[in-house]
């Protein structure tokens, strides 16, 4: 949201001085590889709509609790994902692990970074499921070496098109500029 209102903020000075303001717009990497089952937007969307908020924003409400029940956190992540959660072994090892402190969690086992990487166990099992019914896969956690857009307007705009190596911007927005 802060980055969406600097955009804003930008674009209406660019407004006021379109001849003399150039706006550039891209990424230092990609991150999580994602791909998508479905070539219909329509069947993604509808599995993602009902969703009250961000995995971070679900992953802030589950602590370690070991009187908690499954039942209940299943319920409450239905209530915030807007679909049921499915009671399988992999999504009950994670709640599992949830509720263990994180100080004895195998943070460092390489099956467990693979699973949750640095997040809460029951949440991205939790999202896995979601994603998996809107046929969405991730291939990481971390960055990808996969190609980022770059969007430009303005003065020079022009030149911001094909694809080059992300240390040619900067000689990209001197040309653009003359500077």
């Amino acid at each position: 949201m802060d980055f969406d209102e600097a955009l804003g903020a930008a674009l209406a000075f660019y407004a006021s001085r379109p001849d003399e303001t150039l706006i550039v717009v891209t990424a230092d990497h990609e991150t999580g590889g994602m791909a998508t089952a479905h070539l219909d937007p329509v069947t993604i969307h509808r599995a993602f709509a009902p969703q009250k908020g961000s995995y971070a924003a679900f992953e802030r409400t589950v602590s370690p609790n070991a009187n908690a029940s499954f039942e209940a956190y299943a319920k409450r992540a239905e209530n915030f994902f807007g679909l049921p959660i499915d009671d399988t072994p992999p999504v009950r090892n994670a709640f599992r692990m949830s509720m263990t402190p994180k100080k004895s969690r195998p943070t460092s086992d390489r099956e467990y970074k693979r699973l949750y990487g640095p997040y809460d166990p029951f949440t991205m099992a939790c999202i896995r499921d979601l994603n998996g019914r809107a046929g969405v896969t991730w291939s990481t956690f971390y960055h990808t070496g996969k190609n980022v857009p770059i969007w430009a307007i303005g003065k020079g705009a022009e030149i911001f098109s094909g694809t080059y190596d992300n240390t040619e911007v900067f000689r990209k927005i001197r040309e653009a500029t003359g500077l």
